[in-house]
């Protein structure tokens, strides 16, 4: 909740400095959006509150009105998926060595067993079906990184 509040403040001190309104219409470039796609995508696959699938349709309906370039759009949109799974899967490789313990506690449980003899087996498939899962991409990508 708290870091809600303080990116509402930011976006409102942002337009407060900008001349805008900060509850209007906001007016900016197309390059722009497509950063903003990309960052969210980006942001969405590292964390999934963030509205990654919204904002592609989003820029979708824009693009089909003629505000956005439609293959800018899936550019944007493909680089920050790619950006964001793969900074997913190396974060959690560099914090696999803390979770070690929880890990090997939680392997003693059968279905959890399972589960990972399960992901070891199948990780190319997973990664590749997984993507298109929203919660399920989360979790193939954090665990293959451990």
């Amino acid at each position: 909740m708290g870091i809600v509040v303080v990116l509402v403040a930011v976006v409102l001190v942002l337009q407060d400095a900008g001349g805008g309104d900060r509850f209007g219409t906001l007016s900016a470039d197309a390059s722009s959006s497509y950063v903003g796609v990309g960052v969210l995508v980006f942001l969405d696959a590292v964390c999934p509150v963030f509205p990654g699938e919204t904002t592609l349709n989003a820029a979708s309906t824009l693009a089909s009105q003629g505000t956005l370039d439609l293959w800018l759009v899936i550019v944007a949109g493909a680089l920050g998926a790619i950006a964001g799974d793969s900074a997913l899967y190396w974060m959690s490789r560099m914090f696999s060595k803390r979770l070690e313990k929880q890990v090997e506690h939680a392997k003693q449980n059968d279905k959890v067993a399972s589960a990972l003899a399960f992901l070891g087996d199948s990780a190319p498939l997973l990664l590749t079906a997984g993507r298109f899962v929203p919660g399920v991409r989360f979790v193939v990508n954090a665990t293959l990184g451990t």
